[in-house]
Order: structure tokens, then C-alpha cells, then sequence
């Protein structure tokens, strides 16, 4: 698993080789910090960390198809 220092800002992703321009994605519901990340089957999971100071105990998956965000029960 890798750890990584993330915050609440704009994702983008390449649209294509063709038009060499970026498009805008959705943005992780919430802010969070120091979360850990994976990627599993396509998808990209944001696993705890923290928010106001505070450890989380939260998971969200973003669905590069859909460009949706949701959270894991």
C-alpha cells in the first residue's frame, strides 16, 4: 500500500493522445490528509487519514469510467 499526502484539489486527467488536452474529473467528496491510496480492478481507493487534525476512518473509491466518487461501507 502507498501513503501519500493528499488535499482537496481539482483532479484531471489527459483525454486523449489526439487532442493532448486535460479534462476536469470529479473531486474527492471530502477533504482529507496523509491518506493511504491503492488501486484494485480499475478503481482508486483513498483509505483513512485525516481531516481537521483528526484521524478518519473512511474509504472512498473513485470509477474512472463513470468519473464518480463513492464511499465503501
Amino acid at each position: 500500500m502507498l501513503c501519500i499526502l493528499t488535499i482537496h484539489v481539482p483532479a484531471y486527467a489527459k483525454e486523449s493522445q489526439n487532442t493532448q488536452e486535460w479534462i476536469y474529473k470529479a473531486d474527492l467528496p471530502e477533504t482529507c490528509y496523509i491518506a493511504s491510496t491503492a488501486e484494485v480492478n480499475g478503481k482508486i481507493y483513498i483509505i483513512g487519514g485525516t481531516k481537521d487534525g483528526t484521524a478518519v476512518n473512511q474509504t472512498y473509491f473513485y470509477d474512472p469510467i463513470r468519473d464518480t466518487w463513492s464511499q465503501k461501507n
